[in-house]
């Protein structure tokens, strides 16, 4: 059985290839417009990739989903999938919070 799991979407990459629609039943409104965004990938050899996408709360332009998709693709990412959008998108390696803090943590909740 699974030892941990993630949940998130939409899928961005599904056998190496971009997805543009994986038909979960997202609205246009999310997955079309640019905002901050994280997503996990991994490529053929197992490596794992977390990005996270600065978006307009900070300043920055932002991302669509396919932009998203387009970006994991870029260094081979096999499969891929969204986690976040919007200003809660952020990227945490072990205590620290890469990017600016927009919002207060919030406790992760196991199931």
């Amino acid at each position: 059985g699974a030892l941990s799991a993630i949940g998130g979407g939409p899928a961005l990459v599904r056998g190496g290839a971009t997805i543009t629609d994986a038909g979960e039943g997202f609205t246009g409104s999310q997955v079309d417009s640019r905002t901050a965004r994280s997503a996990v990938g991994q490529t053929a050899d197992g490596t794992t990739m977390f990005v996270a996408v600065e978006g307009p709360q900070q300043g920055r332009p932002g991302m669509t989903a396919a932009e998203q998709a387009r970006l994991l693709r870029s260094p081979r990412a096999v499969p891929a999938t969204a986690t976040d959008a919007g200003g809660s998108a952020q990227l945490a390696v072990g205590r620290r919070l890469l990017g600016p803090a927009l919002y207060t943590t919030s406790p992760v909740q196991l199931a």
